[in-house]
């Protein structure tokens, strides 16, 4: 029976090799060990005796998944500010009355509801990010 060495974070631990041929069979193997041992950054190569060694590192990686949460967040500017700036420039050329206020009321009233609807994410992401775990590892890939 062939030994694997596996290598993580300073420590080696003998595996027997028929059971971490792949990298699935391996975080398999790793996976009671290790969290989140799909994110694993794997290098597998052969000792001058002909050993494999299996180098297993953490990737670089987000603190507690803040990356999904600022990905659902709306990417276009404020809806309140592009508005803000419209009636500026009416206001600037003069065309800023009553009829047109009363025009876009309804656009008003829905930009500060998007504008609190933001607050609100602001402050959840906050929150979130200030009670994340960070990822452990001994190496930044």
């Amino acid at each position: 029976m062939a030994m694997a060495m596996i290598e993580f974070e300073g420590d080696r631990v003998p595996f027997d090799e028929e059971l971490v041929k792949t990298d699935v069979e391996l975080k398999e193997c790793l996976r009671p060990h290790i969290q989140r041992v799909d994110n694993l950054l794997i290098e597998r190569t052969r000792d001058t005796d002909g050993t494999l060694l299996i180098k297993v590192r953490t990737s670089p990686g987000t603190k507690g998944g803040i990356v999904a949460v600022l990905d659902a967040a709306p990417h276009d500017p404020q809806q309140a500010v592009q508005l803000a700036q419209y009636l500026t420039h009416l206001q600037v050329i003069g065309q800023l009355d009553l009829a047109t206020l009363l025009t876009v009321q309804a656009a008003i009233s829905q930009a500060l509801q998007r504008a609190d609807e933001e607050e609100l994410f602001a402050r959840r992401f906050i929150q979130q990010l200030d009670v994340a775990a960070a990822i452990p590892g001994a190496w930044i890939g």
